[in-house]
């Protein structure tokens, strides 16, 4: 075994890389288990795509069939088993654990033959006429039980099973059971951490605990993938090592997330797979610059680099002559062409600007002074391809076929990529969205009838949410077997589910070929081997993906028939505005004395149509005008504004007089008579010159019926007569919603101003009717927007977009610049960057663009989905209260952290009780908002929880942080921890208490105190530990540092289970603090604003940190591979009491 990995390093395409790798294959042929690794496409799933290649290896013919003469040939996998069981009986042979009588009748005699046998080549064993009374001797419990004592000896452990017995139960059924495909099928199945149905797993006598549940989330299937890996590597130490090639790295290289995913499979499998030695190959430039970086340091120490990097070399002028020379004579060329062709100056000229040259371009130079170079092309590439897939047919892959979705989504004009889409109940991959409609896709191996119901029915919920698939796609390969089976009780659910929104792909061998050969022709740009530009492979494979992306679309997504737009609808006070958009504003009106006039006038003639019909005097309505009217008269003088009361007191007197005159006019004495309606609404459709509908509406003040002049529409106003247009439009516009939606004729309209004597303006209904068509008409032909026009962005906003375009745009960027997002400290402007431009060139800029902007400093610049973000300060920042922000987090969450809000303005909250985030790194420097975190953390946990379900410990240093939380009755009358013997004596006896709990727990028959809890059982309850500055007391006395980190990497590595998180917090997140050890065993990992590029890539991996903007301004990482998230942490403005 190799701790660490060597690295094959190319200067470029063309060195040989690939034919050293098949070299180092053939060497080891019949020695080693030989695994050859290509790029994961899921990182969730990286586990799982690795375990299937080595089962799929396992399962080819061994290479030494040839060797051990056999009536048929074995598998690999065969021979393991065999080994395994073979060397654990011979070790109990060995101790005198079995005696001679105790064999089956043809070994009692023969027992050091049958030792030997057991030794060298056990598959003999299990063939020929005495293989049934071996099969029956070695199956009894007797025999077999003993075969653990051989582990147990050998110190050999699993990690995927609860129990031994069920690996060596499954390595004897599927030797046992040579002619039960059936049989050696679930075998197999089981081996790939595939779920099985409950009735297929009976056949295999397995505990029911180490049978895969197919109720697993990604995230445990992934983790028993990697357990059974490293199980098999247990197992090679019977057999023969493992070999772990990974090749065509460079597709690392497009992705950093994958890249430090990567790093973190490596590591992984050199720290705990024992038996196999691994291999990495790379391209020179990506490796160097695009993936190491994305390596943590711990996973960097890991490989065998840069001091022990194999280099290959190029060959010099002596060596292209010899190796052309050799390639003539073995294609039958004559010596004189072949000397001749050797002797040209051209091979002095191909080397005369460097020593060394690649193999390839040696090689294609010389087909070109040859003069038969070919012509290639990517289509005449992708025929070879078919025609070698036509010998040799690839197999199944789920990371080609991963590949393949997210490319089919970008074949297809309209449609997005949504990755990864997991949805409710993950079962999917990714999913396609286009016009508000989405297909999900997802990849299920096993044949598990209740893991596929859970499939059909979440198929069904995705069609019903709004934001779910309309479509679920599931793919199976042609070595799978049917879903649903038909003897499945569940066959009928899921079958109907199948005619719904489930859709079940089966791919045969020729339905793939033409899809692989599309992935294996990318494989060959991105690692070299083809000279094509990515951009140009990836538009050839998008045209060929089209039909297949077309048929699985089919139906969804497509935009419905259009229909006729809605009505743009606009007030007739926003339509008058439009009107008026080039008029000079008028004078400024009595607004609050005509509000008051209007508002006395409307109830009075609301009372005058209500009462039933009976005459009055004109004094007895003066008096019910004064009673209306009384409470804004009284309000005006209790205010001092006597005048203002005297001139609407002179203006309703006017009003009244007015009406008393048109009633004596006709001798109407009841003057309900005289009126229609009072704030009449009314709205009309116009069909505008552009084809859309305008849909006008308003309250008319008063329809009025003049007993000698008619109908009239009559608009009061408390101001002098004027000549602005815009009482003539308001008038106007009110009489022709009258005529359209009455379908009455054309009232006349008078204007009567008060002010407070009354003035009358009469228009006649031609008049009126000219006004609207000259002023009104052209304006509504013109609208094409619902509602007022967009406001227009804030001049500080947009002349930031504009000088953001304007800089980039100086450097030789033309990007368009969109947004702001705003955040409570920042403002995230997005980058529309054309084709060909590169992130990383942009964020070099951000030094040059801080000087531009006169920023305090550097400015943050990076990815985003479809974008690049630039983020500046908010010159108006604002807080966001914790007792707000809490009311919005999720409340499905068991154990919950209150980070904050994101810039896109989600609540971003962590579970500790989650597997994937037990344990918390905060790290951030003095006013950063790191204390004020922690204590937001503290007052949600104290919130969520009562205190008999949790338990606090909080060790603070320097007596700043937690100073006001000493009292709570979280802390079991613990106090403040602040001394360091403390501090130590603490977490020892949390790490025991940790121990004490997993011995109920075992008692109890539970795996984690989250079932116990759950059962009611609240006498132990989490527990969480809150470290601040914990750096104070790693930099003193290294025996202290050792201490610490020892206590912290166990319970850190078995604390979850127990319910006990940690939650470490330091200004100073230097290298001899946060070390491999803790950021490894600390998944969660929070960075506020810290000093320099360098702190920052110690806690998240990379820089970033050193831009922001501090109080409570984070980037956090929540998980191994996850992008980093930008939030503000809220502000808690209350004591623990509050």
């Amino acid at each position: 075994r190799l701790d660490r990995a060597p690295v094959v390093l190319s200067p470029e395409p063309g060195y040989g890389k690939s034919h050293l790798i098949g070299r180092l294959f053939q060497k080891l042929h019949g020695r080693a288990i030989r695994v050859y690794l290509r790029p994961f496409e899921a990182i969730d799933r990286c586990w799982e795509r690795i375990l299937d290649r080595i089962v799929r290896e396992l399962v080819r013919l061994d290479p030494l069939n040839s060797i051990h003469r056999s009536d048929r040939n074995h598998t690999q996998l065969e021979r393991l088993a065999a080994l395994t069981i073979g060397h654990l009986t011979a070790d109990l042979f060995d101790r005198g654990l079995i005696a001679d009588s105790e064999l089956p009748v043809r070994w009692q005699a023969h027992a050091d033959d049958l030792r030997s046998l057991l030794r060298t080549n056990p598959l003999s064993l299990w063939e020929g006429p005495n293989a049934a009374s071996w099969i029956e001797w070695i199956e009894q419990p007797k025999s077999f039980l003993c075969l653990q004592q051989g582990l147990w000896d050998r110190e050999i452990t699993f990690t995927s099973v609860w129990n031994p017995h069920s690996w060596l139960k499954l390595l004897l059924a599927y030797l046992s059971h040579q002619d039960d495909p059936d049989r050696r099928r679930l075998c197999v199945e089981w081996m790939r951490a595939t779920s099985l149905d409950p009735e297929e797993a009976s056949f295999l006598g397995v505990p029911r605990d180490d049978i895969p549940s197919g109720e697993n989330s990604p995230e445990a299937a992934n983790e028993l993938a990697k357990g059974r890996i490293v199980d098999f590597c247990q197992l090679a130490r019977f057999a023969r090592p493992f070999l772990f090639c990974f090749d065509q790295t460079e597709a690392f290289a497009h992705d950093p997330v994958r890249a430090e995913r990567f790093g973190y499979v490596v590591a992984e499998l050199l720290d705990q797979a024992p038996n196999q030695m691994l291999v990495i190959t790379a391209n020179q430039e990506p490796w160097e610059k695009r993936i190491l970086p994305k390596f943590e340091a711990a996973y960097r120490d890991r490989l065998l680099y840069p001091d022990f990097a194999l280099q290959l070399l190029g060959l010099d002028a002596s060596q292209a002559r010899i190796l052309l020379e050799s390639r003539l004579r073995r294609t039958g060329i004559d010596n004189e062409r072949a000397e001749r062709f050797l002797a040209n100056p051209w091979i002095s000229r191909f080397f005369a600007s460097t020593k060394t040259r690649g193999v390839r371009v040696l090689l294609q130079e010389a087909e070109r002074q040859w003069g038969e170079q070919r012509s290639v092309t990517l289509a005449s590439c992708y025929e070879q391809l078919l025609e070698q897939m036509g010998k040799d047919p690839p197999a199944f892959d789920a990371d080609a076929l991963q590949w393949l979705l997210r490319e089919g989504a970008h074949a297809l004009p309209g449609w997005e990529l949504d990755e990864p889409y997991l949805g409710r109940k993950k079962h999917l991959l990714l999913r396609w969205k286009k016009n508000g409609a989405a297909i999900g896709f997802g990849w299920e191996a096993g044949s598990n009838w209740k893991r596929w119901v859970s499939i059909a029915r979440e198929a069904q919920e995705e069609a019903k949410r709004q934001e779910g698939c309309q479509r679920s796609v599931f793919f199976r390969s042609w070595n799978q077997s049917l879903v649903p089976n038909p003897k499945w009780k569940v066959a009928e659910e899921i079958g109907r589910s199948c005619q719904g929104p489930m859709r079940i792909e089966g791919f045969d061998e020729t339905r793939w070929k033409p899809l692989a050969a599309l992935y294996e022709l990318h494989a060959k740009v991105l690692e070299g081997d083809l000279d094509f530009p990515r951009e140009e492979t990836l538009a050839f494979v998008r045209e060929r993906l089209r039909p297949w992306a077309e048929e699985l679309s089919k139906g969804i997504g497509e935009k419905p028939p259009d229909k006729p737009p809605p009505p743009i609808p606009v007030t007739v006070t926003e339509l008058v505005k439009r009107c008026l958009s080039k008029e000079p504003s008028p004078p400024f009106p009595q607004v609050e004395l005509g509000t008051a006039f209007h508002k006395i006038v409307e109830e009075f003639l609301r009372r005058l149509l209500r009462e039933d019909r009976r005459p009055r005097t004109p004094d007895e309505y003066w008096a019910v005008l004064q009673e209306i009217a009384q409470n804004e008269m009284a309000e005006r003088k209790s205010g001092g504004t006597t005048e203002k009361a005297q001139f609407l007191e002179s203006a309703l007197r006017a009003f009244h007089g007015n009406l008393r005159s048109i009633a004596a006019s006709g001798k109407i004495s009841d003057w309900k008579e005289l009126f229609e309606g009072t704030e009449i609404p009314l709205s009309a459709a116009f069909a505008n010159a552009k084809g859309r509908s305008v849909l006008v509406a308003g309250r008319l003040d008063t329809l009025r019926r003049h007993p000698k002049e008619g109908r009239q529409i009559v608009d009061y106003k408390l101001s002098q007569p004027s000549d602005s247009p815009k009482d003539l439009l308001q008038l106007a516009i009110y009489a022709e919603l009258l005529r359209r939606s009455r379908n009455d004729p054309l009232p006349a309209g008078i204007l009567e101003y008060y002010h407070p004597s009354l003035t009358t303006r009469t228009l006649s209904e031609s008049a009126l009717r000219t006004i609207f068509a000259e002023r009104v008409g052209p304006v509504l032909d013109e609208l094409e927007q619902e509602g007022p026009p967009p406001a227009e962005p804030p001049p500080f906003e947009e002349a930031t977009a504009r000088k953001l375009e304007k800089f980039f745009s100086a450097h030789g960027y033309k990007v368009r610049c969109d947004g702001p997002v705003k955040a409570p400290q920042l403002l995230r402007f997005l980058l529309s960057c054309p084709p060909g431009v590169r992130v990383e060139q942009l964020i070099k800029l951000s030094p040059t663009l801080r000087v531009y902007l006169g920023l305090d400093f550097e400015p943050r610049i990076h990815p985003v989905a479809r974008s690049v973000a630039v983020d500046l300060p908010n010159p108006d920042p604002f807080p966001i209260p914790w007792h707000q922000l809490y009311q919005e987090m999720p409340s499905s969450l068991e154990l919950p952290l209150l980070l904050g809000k994101t810039v896109e303005g989600r609540v971003l909250a962590i579970d500790l009780a989650d597997p994937n985030g037990p344990h918390v790194l905060v790290a951030g420097t003095s006013g950063s908002g790191k204390s004020m975190l922690l204590k937001c953390f503290l007052a949600t946990l104290c919130r969520t929880l009562a205190p008999e379900r949790l338990e606090v410990v909080l060790i603070d240093p320097k007596m700043l942080t937690f100073a006001d939380w000493k009292e709570i009755p979280q802390l079991r009358g613990r106090g403040l921890i602040t001394a360091q013997d403390q501090a130590l004596q603490s977490l020892q006896e949390t790490a025991e208490e940790m121990d004490r709990r997993f011995g109920v727990l075992a008692d109890e028959g539970l795996e984690r105190l989250q079932q116990r809890l759950a059962a009611g059982k609240t006498d132990i309850p989490y527990r969480v530990i809150f470290f601040d500055e914990f750096a104070d007391w790693l930099l003193g006395s290294r025996m202290v540092k050792q201490q610490f980190e020892q206590i912290v990497a166990r319970i850190a590595q078995k604390g979850r289970a127990a319910g006990i998180h940690l939650i470490l917090a330091t200004q100073r997140p230097e290298r001899k603090v946060v070390d491999g050890l803790i950021r490894a065993n600390l998944p969660i990992h929070i960075c506020l604003r810290v000093s320099s590029r360098h702190d920052s890539s110690i806690v998240l991996g990379e820089s970033g940190a050193e831009t922001l903007f501090g109080k409570g301004d984070l980037l956090c990482n929540l998980g191994p591979g996850g992008a980093l998230v930008r939030a503000q942490a809220p502000f808690l403005d209350s004591s623990p009491s509050g």
